[in-house]
């Protein structure tokens, strides 16, 4: 599960999906501060702006 936006409703939406599904969740905030954050607090959640035509490209 990927959601895009952790703020409140990306945020919920995310706890929601990991109490259902576990650890197949991945939530993507483009606020570094923000991704910090919600790895301490312990979501699987990356730094990135999915609207970066490169967001997405394997290396």
């Amino acid at each position: 599960m990927l959601i895009l936006g952790m703020g409140r409703i990306g945020s919920g939406a995310y706890d929601e999906l990991f109490e259902r599904y576990g650890k197949v969740c991945l939530g993507v905030e483009v606020r570094e501060e923000a991704a910090k954050q919600h790895q301490q607090e312990g979501r699987n959640v990356i730094a990135g702006d999915a609207t970066d035509l490169i967001f997405g490209s394997a290396s």
